[in-house]
């Protein structure tokens, strides 16, 4: 398992991981409330997105799944030329 609390920039993450991520967020049974602040509060210190954790919780039109929010992030970050997520290559 990825120790998330060890990443300190969206370029630490490959795309899969920050997918993972997004859903351990979404998957708010098995954790305390304090861990889930945690896990909010990372996500809001490395997403560049203005929307940062609404994309999660009031989520935009179109945006339904942790795919789609990532997908969103991403998309932000190559329009505005901000880096993304760590390459595998």
């Amino acid at each position: 398992m990825t120790n998330y609390l060890n990443k300190k920039k969206l370029s630490d993450f490959t795309k899969k991981e920050f997918i993972f991520f997004v859903t351990r967020i979404f998957n708010v049974e098995n954790k305390t409330e304090e861990e889930g602040d945690i896990d909010v509060d990372l996500f809001d210190s490395l997403v560049p997105h203005p929307a940062k954790s609404d994309l999660i919780f009031w989520p935009p039109e179109g945006i339904e799944t942790t795919e789609d929010v990532v997908n969103e992030i991403e998309r932000y970050c190559k329009e505005n030329d901000l880096p993304c997520f760590k390459s595998l290559s």
